[in-house]
């Protein structure tokens, strides 16, 4: 397994920020500045998203309350805070090779893709991020972590980098 996947439920608060400005009037007979009543109140909404991580106990109730599914589900690949991934398949441009079995050898300074076996499910309050193992990014791998957008259903997608002078299994 190469990827790890992380789900995320959003809390949202809404807060009101009050912002007065105070006119700085001059007066004649002293030249000394004196502040005058607020004459302009905006009101400023700002919307603040706080993430929760789904623990594996989470993930599984969401699974039983279908806002969240992931097929095939392998117990032994849920962990603490998150769900380990299989890999179907790997595809490395620079040959033009698309490997479902196997071990595959990607050579140096060589972008690939690799995609899920898993189908997953995002419900609409629900959304993650794909990360590699960190033993790969130890290996000279880089990935653009991928967002996985709340309403999303279908395989997965992962684009790496062999950024090492040597081929990677």
């Amino acid at each position: 397994m190469i990827k790890s996947i992380t789900f995320f439920t959003p809390n949202t608060y809404l807060l009101n920020i009050t912002c007065r400005h105070l006119l700085l009037r001059k007066q004649k007979s002293n030249n000394k500045r004196k502040r005058s009543r607020p004459v302009k109140t905006h009101y400023l909404i700002i919307k603040v998203i706080h993430m929760t991580i789904l623990s594996d106990k989470d993930i599984q109730n969401s699974m039983k309350n279908n806002e969240l599914g992931i097929e095939p589900f392998n117990q032994k690949n849920l962990t603490p805070n998150g769900y380990d991934l299989s890999i179907d398949e790997v595809y490395i441009r620079k040959t033009d090779r698309h490997i479902k079995e196997g071990k595959a050898t990607v050579p140096p300074m060589t972008w690939f893709a690799i995609s899920t076996k898993e189908f997953v499910k995002m419900g609409p309050g629900i959304t993650s991020q794909l990360w590699i193992r960190s033993s790969y990014a130890r290996k000279g791998i880089m990935a653009s972590f991928g967002k996985v957008d709340a309403g999303f259903h279908g395989t997965l997608t992962i684009s790496c980098f062999n950024s090492n002078d040597e081929e990677l299994e």
